[in-house]
């Protein structure tokens, strides 16, 4: 099971979200740690998630962008649009060697180690990255959660 390669993110945020569910986010750091992605978020445009960092830039899609927010961080990948976009993975369910939460993008940044140090990496690279198929998309939900930034274009989440 191969890495996905940086193009898979040279697409619409909503498409790059909704085929991420159901894959495999590994985390290589002294040990495997992996989780089954559970909950996603589309943004797209200038706002929050998206405008206010330099180097967001259209052209660069498949790179790791570590957004700080509060306390925490969040983990976010680049897509490719006419304006910046990413999607920010929200939540796993732990597949290996993962002890903490990871039900929220504070708690999986922390669970697994991810900080500003990978920020600006691609998605490819040996620390941090994606394997595996997509969940079937009868198991997908888009809902709309209470609160969201105004450039969140969609949300995606495993059904219940």
């Amino acid at each position: 099971m191969g890495k996905l390669p940086t193009k898979f993110f040279a697409r619409d945020p909503v498409e790059v979200a909704r085929d991420l569910m159901g894959r495999t986010l590994v985390r290589e750091e002294n040990t495997t740690r992996e989780g089954s992605i559970t909950e996603v978020r589309a943004y797209l445009g200038i706002g929050p998630r998206t405008g206010n960092k330099e180097g967001m830039e259209t052209t660069q899609h498949g790179k790791i962008y570590i957004m700080p927010f509060m306390r925490h961080h969040s983990l976010n990948i680049t897509t490719k649009s006419d304006s910046p976009s990413c999607v920010e993975i929200r939540s796993l369910h732990p597949i290996g060697n993962i002890e903490g939460e990871t039900n929220g993008p504070g708690k999986l940044t922390k669970t697994l180690n991810i900080g500003m140090d990978l920020d600006g990496l691609p998605i490819t690279n040996d620390e941090l990255y994606i394997i595996g198929e997509p969940a079937d998309r009868t198991n997908i939900e888009l809902f709309d959660p209470q609160k969201k930034s105004e450039n969140c274009i969609a949300c995606y989440r495993m059904r219940r």
